[in-house]
């Protein structure tokens, strides 16, 4: 018998499994709202046995999984974990006393790494550099709860700049944080000459380029600073270099714009000009 706790945390997921919706679901999409329904099985038998079945650091298949699990768990748990990916390939598990790893092939249906031993000096070095995405091809990743490596969703090039450059700006409040000041330079530079005074520390990775390929570009003081991408056209619409009234300056408080060319500015933790599309990031 299958305890209480599992048919509800899988119960919630189960219009996922309706052939109608997973259909209009991209392959990567349905492989990694796959892998959150089998993560399940994990937490529930974690929740309930206090710890999970040591398997070994080495990647096994779902019958291996199934049978170490138990009886109790072998018709909700065979009905999650056998469960392919969004390519119709069966999905990898690495299962110790303390965590749990899924894994799928990606589209090419073949591993990027050897997954041997995913305690390995390789295997641990191959991930950190934080979450990695990629095409189709690689292998997406969910463990310990969250996804280390994961495709690299389709995404307008607006949605994407946004969401660059509110990353951009995370990094220098919190540099301004630390040093009582924002990086500060002579005028509308690109973003590359900030990259010392951010990278590693506040920002793993600096972006460089907007989703159309434009370079970021950035102006600050000590009290004031602002990011702007040029847009689709790559031509800025102003100069940008009163700082001391961003907002004053750059937009009437949030200015939208259904121009694609449009300047998308952020200024001292805010946009002020973006494109309507893209407004939610």
């Amino acid at each position: 018998m299958v305890r209480p706790i599992l048919m509800l945390a899988l119960n919630a997921t189960l219009p996922l499994a309706f052939p109608a919706i997973a259909a209009e679901l991209e392959p990567a999409e349905r492989t990694m709202l796959t892998m959150r329904i089998a993560e399940q099985v994990f937490t529930s038998y974690g929740e309930t046995h206090d710890q999970l079945p040591d398997l070994g650091a080495k990647a096994v298949g779902a019958s291996r999984v199934l049978e170490a699990l138990g009886d109790e768990y072998a018709t909700e748990g065979r009905r999650y974990l056998t469960a392919v990916d969004g390519w119709k390939n069966p999905l990898r598990f690495v299962v110790t006393h303390d965590h749990v790893i899924i894994i799928s092939f990606g589209a090419d249906g073949r591993a990027d790494v050897e997954y041997e031993s995913v305690d390995s000096p390789e295997f641990v070095a191959h991930f950190e550099q934080g979450v990695l995405r990629g095409g189709p091809e690689r292998d997406i990743i969910l463990a310990g709860g969250r996804f280390i490596q994961r495709p690299r969703l389709p995404t307008s090039p607006a949605k994407q700049t946004m969401a660059e450059i509110r990353s951009i700006g995370t990094a220098i409040e919190s540099y301004a944080v630390d040093n009582n000041v924002y990086p500060t330079t002579g005028g509308l530079v690109v973003v590359e000459a900030i990259a010392a005074d951010l990278e590693p520390i506040y920002i793993r990775t600096l972006p460089r380029m907007d989703g159309w390929n434009h370079p970021y570009l950035f102006s600050g003081d000590t009290k004031h600073y602002v990011i702007v991408s040029p847009g689709a056209d790559g031509v800025l619409e102003q100069d940008y270099l009163d700082l001391g009234v961003p907002k004053a300056t750059l937009a009437v408080g949030r200015t939208a714009t259904s121009s694609p060319d449009a300047d998308i500015v952020f200024a001292d933790g805010e946009f002020v000009r973006f494109p309507e599309a893209a407004d939610r990031p």
